[in-house]
């Protein structure tokens, strides 16, 4: 049983390399980054997935999103 499947089996959390992967596309877009600059270190070939993933971002995040970049000074 491979580690990943263990540990899903053990938490109840789902666990596979799909929900890293989009779960770090989301902590970063969360984050403030750029669907492009995630992109990139995510291997993605193609935007259209990490722009699917922006979409899950709620109103209040992209409002802290821009309460972060413009009020941090």
């Amino acid at each position: 049983m491979t580690m990943l499947k263990r540990l899903s089996k053990e938490s109840g959390i789902k666990c596979n390399s799909h929900s890293f992967r989009k779960g770090f596309a989301i902590n970063n877009l969360k984050s403030g980054l750029s669907t492009r600059i995630v992109q990139s270190p995510g291997g993605w070939k193609s935007i259209v997935i990490v722009e699917r993933y922006s979409r899950s971002l709620s109103f209040e995040d992209t409002l802290q999103v821009y309460h972060n970049l413009n009020y941090s000074q």
